[in-house]
């Protein structure tokens, strides 16, 4: 299965975004989201990146047989993506995540380290929020994934001042009410072919 998936990849325009506003995620999850952490992260996923006039379309890389995609993306989530009840010592440093890049050009495949968003959500959350921890992690990882689309459909490794484009996201901010594009950044990505 992995070499067709790779192979469709391949042959696929990158990110012809003027002719088709229709992005396609294939989801990589190395351990299964729970339901309401995936619900939650592709809602805020397309609320961050609708802005930008790119609409989200979702796959699980299992569910990816001999289809064909105009746009595509992928997204592997390393580690378990689960946040635990348990008390964490969070000193782990590193990025949540990176993009793919070669001779200077960034790539359309982005790698999350869940260990450290779910260890970033799990030291920011309080009181009540523990109830709905795992909406709270999707929402998180909703973010994370916007930031790495933010380097792939602006073709950019630099970072925007605020924002989800800004260099480093805390745990609070992954969690907490509404993050998105500084207007900044999203002028980028709607002028970026």
């Amino acid at each position: 299965m992995r070499p067709l998936l790779w192979t469709l990849l391949l042959i696929s325009p990158l990110l012809s975004r003027a002719e088709d506003p229709t992005l396609t995620l294939v989801l990589d999850f190395e351990h299964k989201l729970p339901v309401p952490a995936l619900q939650e992260m592709q809602r805020e996923l397309q609320a961050v990146i609708s802005e930008s006039g790119t609409r989200l379309n979702y796959r699980l890389r299992d569910e990816v047989g001999a289809e064909s995609f105009d746009d595509v993306i992928v997204i592997k989530f390393n580690g378990q993506c689960k946040v635990d009840h348990f008390p964490i010592v969070f000193d782990e440093r590193g990025p949540l995540a990176f993009t793919h890049a070669v001779n200077g050009e960034v790539l359309p495949f982005s790698t999350v380290y869940c260990e450290r968003v779910r260890k970033s959500v799990r030291s920011a959350m309080r009181g009540g929020e523990f109830k709905e921890a795992d909406v709270l992690l999707g929402r998180a990882l909703g973010r994370v994934v916007a930031h790495e689309l933010y380097h792939i459909l602006g073709k950019t490794h630099g970072h925007g001042k605020d924002g989800i484009g800004q260099k480093s996201l805390s745990g609070r901010k992954l969690i907490s009410g509404t993050l998105r594009l500084d207007p900044a950044d999203l002028q980028k990505l709607r002028t970026e072919d």
